[in-house]
């Protein structure tokens, strides 16, 4: 498999070196911001566990800790995500998602949507949010989503995806039609049948449900979904097949949005960049040039400063 993301394992790796170069950006007056982001940046998640451990072993010091004392703002956060294995970061997302008032459902939708076209990835993440938060997902959700939006979110985290990469052109063509008659085939909508084909089938199984549904509907899926539901729910569909279509198109539009008018959404940003980073990110950077004719580390660039931007820079590459 060629590799997708922007972040490579380093050659050669020496894990004392690296250490001990960490330290010693700690030591004196202020940081060494320059010399963290070298080595965090341009190491693979295996070796910054390797750190962390190896970190631990030498200087008797939790490396999380210790970066988060000498490190502040949105710099501190890209660099301690990075710190992290890849699903107690998502674990951790999707706590911070539903923690104190408010939900974030576009991060929700997000990471749920992305890790679920296998079902593998859904279980590990399971496991470890029960792991870092002694309760589990589903728990700490059904008491902070309501709703069909509730319904569609459980269902995602529900494990009951296909995974199969064969594609069955017949159940596809019945599907189709199921969607049809359950949104503009009736006067009102029948959610129940949106979330359970959306929910439970393999990704390159709808992929083909959408190309027969846009051949035979008047109009294409995504104008019927946005003439038939509202809301969060809306938002979620939609998202599903965006990211079924095209999930480097699908992350290169959060990023637009993350970087869109007043401020820039830099928990998002991070996010996406994190966590995409050794996954897809060289693919999301190419969707990114084809659809807004622009390069990503050029709108990145633009809209962050500092040691912020210096790392993300770093990792897009």
């Amino acid at each position: 498999m060629t590799h997708r993301g922007t972040v490579f394992p380093a050659t050669p790796f020496h894990v004392e070196e690296d250490c001990n170069t960490i330290k010693k950006a700690f030591k004196g007056f202020g940081t060494d911001e320059e010399a963290v982001i070298n080595v965090v940046t341009a190491r693979d998640n295996d070796q910054r566990q390797k750190i962390k451990e190896q970190y631990k072993v030498l200087f008797g010091k939790d490396l999380i800790k210790e970066l988060k004392s000498e490190l502040k703002g949105d710099f501190e956060d890209v660099i301690v995500s990075l710190m992290q294995t890849p699903e107690v970061l998502h674990a951790e997302h999707v706590k911070k998602a539903i923690k104190g008032a408010g939900t974030n459902e576009d991060a929700l939708i997000e990471i749920f949507v992305s890790i679920n076209n296998c079902h593998s990835n859904i279980g590990i993440l399971l496991d470890t949010y029960q792991k870092v938060h002694g309760k589990t997902m589903a728990d700490d959700l059904r008491s902070d989503v309501k709703g069909d939006f509730g319904e569609l979110i459980l269902g995602l985290i529900s494990g009951q995806r296909e995974d199969n990469l064969h594609v069955d052109v017949d159940k596809a063509q019945r599907d189709a039609q199921d969607l049809i008659a359950a949104g503009i085939g009736q006067k009102g909508t029948d959610e129940d049948v949106f979330i359970r084909i959306l929910n439970t089938r393999s990704y390159p199984q709808l992929k083909h449900t959408f190309k027969i549904y846009d051949s035979i509907a008047p109009n294409d899926l995504v104008t019927d979904i946005k003439k038939e539901f509202k809301g969060d729910l809306e938002k979620a569909l939609l998202a599903i097949v965006s990211a079924v279509r095209d999930m480097p198109g699908f992350f290169a539009e959060i990023l637009k949005d993350s970087m869109k008018a007043l401020g820039t959404d830099e928990k998002t940003l991070t996010r996406v960049i994190v966590t995409r980073s050794e996954y897809d990110l060289a693919d999301i950077k190419r969707a990114y040039q084809r659809k807004y004719n622009k390069d990503l580390a050029e709108a990145v660039k633009k809209d962050t400063s500092g040691d912020y931007r210096k790392a993300l820079l770093a990792i897009i590459g």
